[in-house]
Parts: structure tokens; C-alpha cells; sequence
């Protein structure tokens, strides 16, 4: 009598258990729907390792017909347009952007940063490569697995500018090497009392001279092949010098100038070296990017000295674009701003330490020798457009000398006069008279609870 019973339950347990079964193999139907389909993609612009962020991030992308990649801006002045149609993925930008375009036809679409590279460098040997700023994306005609993001930069590790604390070969510290018509590292940061050595290491002789009016004290020293040189750096500050067998200082343009028998003439031979310690520099100061046709693409001044916690200003009054980037390893925190024409924009620089910075617009990174090189169709193709901004710590507050405590005024007690009985009598009953005083409050005080309680009964 119990099994038909115990069948229905069962029937019913078994339709739950179907059901069950149906939703899940509609759901895993759904779920490789969804994995057939591939996935939005992205690339980050500018966001390379420390020493490059000319790249896309990654530079290949893989999606299926319908899908969408997205273009975002991270650091620097860069742009991404297809290299075959003109075709603008994201526009030039200088701050935060992003940009989404959808890609319904399959096939295989070239793009670059026409800032750093031009269409014809858009191929698969650079891109494999990783030496130009272009990338591709490979458009299937069925649906991908997933978005695939494959990325040949990432492994690459190019040449990087040489950090302000160590030359190749690790050298002793507070040593500068003079391998060719270049100074490395270019930008040095010692404290005061600190002897820096000069080596030669090229086969001609070379110079370290500081540029007039840019040192807190004068530096003369010659320097043979294979033989070096020392310099005791005591007063705080930015020492600018450069070689004068192989540059020339510009005086008319604040710069120093490479000659034309250098290695290479877009390169001068320059380098700073920054006495870090406390002392009292200006609060603020404006850089500016000169108007007019003689020399717009320069930085005036080139140096500037402020103390940590100090605004400096960047105008451009050019009708170029400009920006402001530090050199990686040069640097004690990034800065990347961009000026378009006729606009300025502002740094707080905290962190005390050397900054050296240029115009990624109008000057490249030579990788190999950690030196800038101007572009052939500036207005100076011997002197990048290049600058520097020292920061130094303000100087500790002077010691506060307290102000003199008076004592307070001692207070005159008049002498006892001779007792008669009659106030030691009275302060006597005074003290006798107390106890008494507190017993009679105490029976009071009972009295009055004792008639309360005969009350209430």
C-alpha cells in the first residue's frame, strides 16, 4: 500500500531532478555560447616600463568580427590612427582619454602614434620587433575563443638612459664616464663634501667646464684619454657644465651647443651634477616656451632652482605643441604635461632631488648613450629642447629661544602678633565644636527618614 504512494514522491522527485537537469544543460549551453564570443579588448598608450612609454600596451590584439577595442591614454602626447585609411582610433591626446571602436569586417588593421612613427613603419617586422610605436589588430571572421592580447614589447628590453646613480660596468659611486662625446651618467646628485671623478675612457681628450652663471662655483678641469680628474662639490646647488673641446655655450640662446664633428651633432656633450641640501630658493617659478621664429623650441631658463613644495609654471607661447617629461631614472617622481599653444601648465614638485626633463614632441631619447637628441627640423637641431628644475629641501626653522619666566611676586606675611586668648580661644572651640556639628546633620538626617517611613504605613 505504500508503494504507489512512495512512487508519486519519487515521480515527483525524479520530474524536480529533471528539471534540474534541463536548466543546467541550458545554462552550460549559454556559458560556451558566451565563450565562443570573443571579448572587448583594450590598449593602453604610453604605458611602458620606466625607461620607454612610447609603446601600446599590447601591441597586438586579437578579437572576432563585432567586437569592439578600446584605445586608452596613460602618460605622454601620443595618438593612434590606422596606418592604411587615416582612420583615428584615439586623437592626439595629452591627458586621461579613451576611445572605442567597434570592428565589424574581418582582417588585419595597422595602427601607429603619428608622433612617434609614421604609416610606412607599421609592419610586422616592427611591431615584432617592439623598436616603433605601431601595433596591429587581427580581426577573424568566426567568433574567437576569447580576446587574445599578445604582446611583443612586453618581453623587450631596450636600452635604457643610464640612472643618475650608476654607469654601466657599476663603477664606484660619484663617478662620471666619459665613453665617447657623451657624459654618463648626464645628471649626478651628490651631497655636500663629495668628490666626483671624471674618467676618460674615450680616445680624445675632453673637458669639464660649468656653463657661466650656472654653478654656484666655477669648475676647469681637462681631462687626456684614459686618465681622469676630481672636483670637491661643497656649496648646495645645480652645477651645469658640458665639454669644450666638443660643445659650444650659446649665449644667446642659454644653451650649449653641440659641434658639428661630435659623434652626434643633435647630442651636445652636457651634464649636471646637483648638490643636494637644505637652503633657501624661490617659492614658485614660470619656465617659458619663447614665441617668434629664431628659437621657440627651447625652455627659458633652462635651469631653475625652487625649493621642495614649490609651483612651477610652464607657458607656451608658441604656436607649436609642447610638453614637458622627465628622463626615466632622472628624475625623483614622473611628470608629463602637455602645452598646447598658448596655454600654460603647472608642477608642484615635493620630492627634493634633480629633474630633468625635455620636450617629447621635439626631442627623442637616445637609448644607447642615456643623452637627448634633437629632432633635424627644430629651430636648433644642435641643442635639444631640454631643461632642468633642481629642488631643494627648505633650511630647518632657527632654533625659538624661550621668552624669560618672571617669578611670581612672594607674597608678604605680616608677623603674628603676641596671642591674648582670645583668637586661639575661638579657633580651638572652632575645632572642638566640629564632630559635634557633623553628628547632630547625620541625626537629623535619620530623624527625617524615620518620619518618612511612618507616613507611608
Amino acid at each position: 500500500m505504500k508503494h504507489p504512494a512512495f512512487s508519486r514522491r519519487s515521480l515527483k522527485l525524479a520530474g524536480l531532478t529533471g528539471a534540474t537537469a534541463v536548466l543546467a544543460v541550458a545554462l552550460l549551453v549559454v556559458s560556451l555560447h558566451s565563450a565562443l564570443v570573443a571579448q572587448a579588448a583594450n590598449v593602453t598608450i604610453g604605458a611602458g616600463n620606466a625607461n620607454d612609454d612610447e609603446v601600446f600596451v599590447p601591441n597586438v590584439v586579437t578579437i572576432a568580427a563585432g567586437d569592439s577595442v578600446t584605445f586608452n591614454w596613460v602618460s605622454g602626447v601620443h595618438d593612434a590612427k590606422n596606418a592604411k585609411s587615416g582612420v583615428v582610433y584615439l586623437p592626439l591626446s595629452t591627458d586621461t582619454n579613451s576611445q572605442t571602436t567597434t570592428f565589424t569586417m574581418a582582417g588585419t588593421y595597422y595602427f601607429y602614434c603619428s608622433l612617434h612613427a609614421k604609416a610606412e613603419d607599421a609592419t610586422d617586422a616592427n611591431i615584432a620587433a617592439g623598436t616603433k610605436m605601431v601595433g596591429k589588430i587581427i580581426v577573424t571572421a568566426a567568433a574567437a575563443p576569447s580576446a587574445t592580447t599578445t604582446s611583443t614589447t612586453a618581453t623587450t628590453t631596450p636600452a635604457t638612459a643610464t640612472p643618475a646613480t650608476a654607469t654601466p660596468g657599476t663603477p664606484a659611486p660619484n663617478t662620471v664616464t666619459m665613453p665617447g662625446d657623451y657624459f654618463s651618467p648626464a645628471a649626478l646628485v651628490v651631497n655636500p663634501g663629495d668628490t666626483v671623478t671624471f674618467n676618460n675612457a674615450d680616445t680624445d681628450a675632453h673637458t669639464v667646464v660649468s656653463v657661466p652663471g650656472n654653478a654656484p662655483a666655477a669648475i676647469n678641469l681637462a681631462v687626456k684619454p684614459g686618465g681622469s680628474a676630481t672636483f670637491t662639490f661643497t656649496a648646495p646647488g645645480l652645477y651645469w657644465y658640458y665639454c669644450s673641446a666638443h660643445a659650444t655655450w650659446d649665449a644667446a640662446n642659454g644653451q650649449v651647443k653641440a659641434n658639428d664633428t661630435v659623434d652626434n651633432p643633435s647630442e651636445p656633450m652636457e651634464g649636471f651634477v646637483l648638490v643636494l641640501a637644505p637652503a633657501t630658493e624661490p617659492a614658485s617659478a614660470t619656465v617659458n616656451i619663447p614665441s617668434g621664429t629664431a628659437n621657440n623650441d627651447s625652455f627659458r631658463p633652462v635651469v631653475t632652482t625652487v625649493q621642495a613644495g614649490a609651483a612651477v609654471t610652464f607657458s607656451n607661447h608658441d604656436t607649436d605643441l609642447h610638453d614637458v617629461t622627465t628622463v626615466p631614472g632622472n628624475a625623483p617622481e614622473k611628470v608629463s604635461l602637455a602645452m598646447p599653444s598658448g596655454q600654460s601648465a603647472s608642477f608642484t614638485f615635493t620630492k627634493p632631488g634633480l629633474y630633468w626633463y625635455y620636450c617629447d614632441v621635439h626631442v627623442d631619447l637616445d637609448k644607447k648613450t642615456g643623452q637627448l637628441s634633437a629632432h633635424s627640423d627644430v629651430d636648433q637641431p644642435h641643442e635639444p629642447m631640454m631643461g632642468v628644475v633642481a629642488v631643494l629641501a627648505a633650511p630647518p626653522p632657527p632654533p625659538t629661544t624661550p621668552a624669560p619666566t618672571t617669578a611670581p611676586a612672594t607674597p608678604t606675611i605680616a608677623p603674628r602678633p603676641p596671642s591674648t586668648g582670645t583668637g586661639s580661644a575661638t579657633h580651638a572651640a572652632s575645632n572642638q565644636e566640629l564632630p559635634w556639628i557633623i553628628a547632630a546633620v547625620v541625626l537629623m538626617a535619620l530623624a527625617a527618614g524615620a518620619a518618612a517611613t511612618s507616613m507611608r504605613r
